[in-house]
């Protein structure tokens, strides 16, 4: 069965606008919330966001399989495979 996981951006208020839909969608968070700055480095990667692109190929990270890309409209996609069972 297909997964699919959905990102949303937001301007340094996620975890406010995530616990308020938690509450009134009256739910739990099927998972801790993951932030950027808890991401390991992985080796050879350099710091802050020097020589950054608009889209990074898909590969394995220490979650699953991941990449992002913009599409000729602006829009920003992020595709990930969770290496975790779904738990239903």
């Amino acid at each position: 069965m297909a997964h699919l996981s959905i990102y949303l951006n937001f301007k340094g208020n996620a975890e406010e606008a995530f616990n308020y839909y938690k509450k009134v969608f009256k739910t739990e968070f099927s998972t801790p919330i993951m932030r950027m700055k808890d991401i390991p480095a992985q080796p050879g990667m350099p710091e802050l966001s020097k020589a950054g692109t608009d889209g990074v190929a898909p590969h394995d990270e220490f979650w699953g399989y991941w990449g992002t890309c913009k599409d000729r409209f602006g829009i920003r996609w992020m595709f990930n495979i969770s290496n975790q069972p779904i738990n239903k």
